[in-house]
């Protein structure tokens, strides 16, 4: 809204969820109303392709991480507790609060009270155990950084940034295998998305704008049929 675009500009934006990780390629230019009256500058965004992949994101990493405490505690104690409602909800959250907490440091402390039969839990977890259980993960993140590029014919020298927006882009995991994919350099840490995303969907016809044209695409096939 803020800014005009001399020359198109390609831009992918990288969203990583709780249940997938999507990418949107998008071309981002200035063009000039063909109107009567006076010729008048505006921007056009211009979907051109789309990746996604449905099998990682937040809560697969919530599962690993949850699979790695759960199957400590039971080598530890030699309690079997996967079909302990109770216990398996415990574990859960922890494994969630850890995934934040290990997201800007080394290493942290778990504990847990009255897992199971009065027995508590308490191990301190480094970075580089949850790093292992996701590590065949890493493939998987940049799967829709490639696929939204080979549908256009386009390179990663093409694209100016890409930018991350998604509560699981926060995961350094994430971060370094887009890096290492497309360049560090390449990474727009500037870019608020979330705040972007607001603004964006508070927008009404009392807050005055300059013209934005979007052109979109639908990600799925569409198969027509009729009779004669």
């Amino acid at each position: 809204m803020t800014r005009t675009f001399p020359e198109p500009e390609i831009h992918i934006i990288y969203d990583a969820g709780a249940s997938a990780i999507r990418t949107t390629l998008v071309e981002f230019s200035t063009v000039e109303s063909t109107g009567k009256g006076k010729p008048k500058p505006y921007t056009q965004v211009n979907v051109l392709s789309s990746g996604l992949d449905c099998r990682s994101g937040g809560v697969e990493l919530n599962h690993r991480l949850l699979k790695f405490l759960v199957e400590d505690f039971m080598n530890e104690n030699q309690v079997d507790i996967t079909r302990d409602k109770w216990a398996m909800s415990k574990f859960r959250k922890e494994a969630n609060r850890l995934k934040v907490v290990l997201s800007a440091n080394d290493k942290a402390v778990s504990t847990i009270e009255g897992v199971c039969k009065g027995i508590d839990y308490s191990r301190e977890i480094k970075w580089s155990q949850f790093k292992a259980t996701a590590d065949d993960l890493k493939v998987r993140f940049v799967i829709p950084l490639h696929a939204c590029l080979v549908k256009t014919g386009l390179t990663f020298e093409d694209v100016m940034s890409v930018i991350l927006m998604g509560g699981a882009s926060q995961t350094p995991m994430i971060q370094r295998a887009v890096k290492a994919t497309i360049g560090e350099g390449k990474v727009a840490f500037d870019v608020n998305a979330d705040k972007a995303a607001v603004i964006g969907a508070s927008l009404s016809r009392q807050v005055k704008t300059k013209d934005i044209e979007v052109s979109d695409i639908y990600m799925y096939d569409i198969q027509a049929s009729y009779t004669a």
